[in-house]
């Protein structure tokens, strides 16, 4: 299931750093500043080519067309080159806080989170009321698990701008992962309040409902988080897992049908389809499509090896499941649902007091795995 963070980048204004004798460009430097959609970014793009190309810009004009040009190709994905403008930026204008800003999130995006980090400490350092600094700074921590932290990042930013319902749903998707639904709920409605067409925070409240298996409620919140935006491709997957959850895998199933279609490379729909089957103990081959092609996507997710794990218990190949709830387990310690799996395996392969010893050990972390795996028929 996927909760939606959202990193902030803002757009800076430039026109009153144009001179008269180019006022021919006041269309250019307006396109430039103006954060823009798909279709338009390329426009976007360009008009701030030709700004920076002008003869006659002042230094700090030039550094914020570089700086809005960077934004725009950070949106469209490719933050390598987003970095290189962000930092032609900083030279040349070493106080510009919202390019040390622009620059932490597209090393966010990277992966590379130390030195996003540093750029967005060094754009509170020259801007300490800089809320959306706050913001990516708190999405980087609940990254590396520094939950505790993200909220007091995300507390400043909502004291600066209580105003951004971006700020509100990552505090509440922080709030949801430590466990304190109820908090998280509030925030998650605080963010529709401010923005009614919020379809990520209609999503992540619906996780929060999730958890609390107030399964309806999150299923009505899919519905709207859908319905506001047909292409957001993580509410279709919890949606899926919602259905399944509720017996219902054929609406699941076609939840994640859908979900592939708008996203083909989505390694959470063919997982879900995978799941789904190997809890129907139907179509198992076309699950072990599913879960092998979820895996060449993203090969270390622990729960599509549990998921590929149950595919192979139904059709009694034991090996095959051991050594996927093995894998998974390396990856994940804490996966009951894995050790069980394995202990299952074992006992089947003949390796009875591993086997029992697996699920013993799996029972005790939670006596519900035992009448899961008696539901599916799998205990020995």
């Amino acid at each position: 299931m996927r909760c939606l963070l959202l990193l902030l980048l803002t757009f800076v204004a430039f026109m009153a750093h144009v001179p008269e004798s180019h006022a021919k460009l006041a269309r250019d430097a307006a396109t430039c500043e103006q954060p823009s959609g798909l279709k338009e970014r390329g426009r976007q793009i360009d008009a701030c080519k030709r700004v920076i190309q002008a003869q006659g810009m002042s230094t700090r004009a030039l550094a914020i067309a570089i700086y809005n040009r960077g934004g725009a190709i950070a949106s469209s994905g490719d933050n390598a080159r987003a970095i290189t403008d962000f930092s032609e930026a900083i030279r040349l204008d070493p106080l510009f806080a919202q390019a040390f800003n622009g620059r932490g999130v597209s090393y966010r995006n990277q992966g590379q989170d130390s030195l996003a980090i540093a750029d967005f400490e060094e754009a509170l350092r020259l801007n300490p009321q800089f809320a959306e600094a706050f913001g990516n700074r708190g999405n980087v921590r609940m990254a590396q698990g520094s939950t505790a932290l993200a909220i007091k990042d995300y507390d400043e930013g909502i004291r600066i701008n209580p105003r951004s319902a971006a700020m509100f749903n990552n505090r509440g998707n922080a709030y949801r992962v430590s466990g304190d639904n109820s908090r998280a709920l509030v925030d998650f409605d605080k963010a529709i309040s401010l923005d009614q067409k919020f379809a990520a925070a209609f999503n992540n409240r619906g996780l929060t409902y999730r958890a609390m298996n107030q399964i309806d409620r999150a299923i009505e919140d899919y519905d709207e988080a859908v319905r506001l935006n047909p292409k957001l491709v993580a509410a279709r997957n919890n949606r899926g897992a919602a259905y399944v959850a509720k017996g219902d895998k054929k609406r699941g199933v076609s939840d994640y049908d859908k979900a592939l279609n708008v996203n083909p490379r989505s390694a959470e729909a063919p997982n879900g389809r995978c799941w789904a089957r190997a809890l129907s103990g139907l179509e198992l081959e076309k699950a072990l499509a599913d879960c092998d092609a979820s895996l060449s996507i993203r090969p270390d997710n622990p729960a599509t090896l549990d998921s590929r794990g149950l595919v192979h218990l139904r059709r009694a190949e034991w090996q095959f499941a051991l050594a996927d709830y093995d894998s998974a387990l390396r990856i994940n310690e804490h996966m009951t649902s894995a050790l069980y799996g394995r202990g299952v395996a074992r006992f089947h392969l003949g390796e009875l007091g591993e086997g029992r010893a697996d699920m013993a050990a799996a029972a005790a972390r939670d006596a519900k795995i035992v009448k899961q795996f008696d539901a599916y028929r799998l205990s020995p």
